[in-house]
């Protein structure tokens, strides 16, 4: 067996482990600030805008993107009615260009967004990304905007893109490379070391991959016990913040990957539910509370 070969298989099962920190539910440090009330289907994943102003909702089972004020979470306006299906994910390229996950057309729709004026989400539709799409469930862009990452939910692959949709590589699925294959992988995001970690949903793990989706290892099983992990959010500090969905908890990961805070993880009308979505500005977190419909902004503190 050649050297190479044996490199790869051992990568391959490189499985990080890490103590996980005591915690309650909203445990002392966290603060209730807004609830929006059961206004949504389904909300899948969320993303603040770079200026501030607009919280981007995919509300799944509605078929369109809610645009809410971050601070009281009020629907203010929406993205996408009449042209997308089941989207469960949003980015911004840039100030102006988001890209929606449209799962349910197999694309990823770009939109020139410039906000709600007097009432009236002021966008377009100006293109359609859909080769090497199958059910995108995620998305993310890389801090310099230099590329694209897709989570591929139906073709169990995950897609680096130009920032104008261009395929350049994958792996899983169609992309078989390192070893590596997944199963219904449901969300990607770029912390701030610049490493690609893939939400691996159907496997209950973290996959950790390079800028060119080379692999580098893995965090699954104990301590962390994740139970179809959703969508991510990273913060300043190089953490990680994840939608810990079965196990009805947001998740906190340093940069060592340690988790030292969980949000939820109990039952009751005020818990969580099979939370879906995070965003994460400062010390606000805004969370996707799938189950019960609905969005919560929490404060926390060191």
């Amino acid at each position: 067996m050649r050297p190479l070969f044996l490199l790869t298989a051992f990568l391959a099962l490189t499985v990080f482990t890490r103590p996980l920190a005591a915690a309650g539910v909203f445990q002392p440090g966290v603060d209730p600030i807004a609830d929006s009330g059961p206004l949504f289907d389904r909300p899948h994943d969320l993303v603040l805008s770079p200026d501030g102003k607009y919280l981007l909702v995919a509300d799944t089972g509605h078929d369109v993107v809610q645009i809410l004020d971050p601070e009281t979470l009020k629907v203010i306006g929406t993205l996408g009615k009449g042209e997308l299906a089941a989207p469960r994910d949003a980015a911004f390229l840039d100030d102006h260009t988001v890209l929606v996950a449209d799962t349910g057309h197999d694309r990823i729709a770009v939109y020139d967004f410039h906000g709600v004026q007097d009432g009236k989400t002021a966008a377009r539709l100006t293109a359609s990304w859909s080769d090497h799409m199958k059910a995108p469930d995620g998305i993310a862009v890389a801090p310099d905007g230099g590329a694209v990452y897709v989570a591929n939910g139906d073709s169990d692959a995950v897609v680096r893109l130009t920032p104008s949709g261009v395929l350049e590589n994958g792996i899983g699925g169609l992309h078989p490379r390192d070893m590596v294959n997944f199963s219904e992988p449901h969300a990607v995001v770029v912390d701030k070391a610049g490493r690609v970690i893939v939400a691996d949903t159907g496997d209950d793990r973290l996959v950790v991959l390079n800028p060119e989706l080379i692999f580098l290892g893995v965090y699954k099983g104990a301590p962390f016990d994740f139970d179809d992990p959703m969508y991510m959010a990273a913060d300043a500090e190089g953490g990680l913040w994840l939608a810990d969905s079965d196990n009805d908890r947001i998740l906190h990961l340093n940069a060592f990957m340690t988790v030292d805070r969980v949000i939820g993880a109990d039952v009751g009308p005020k818990e969580l539910d099979g939370p879906e979505g995070v965003a994460v500005s400062g010390n606000r977190i805004w969370i996707s509370d799938t189950g019960n419909d609905r969005v919560i902004l929490l404060r926390y503190r060191p």
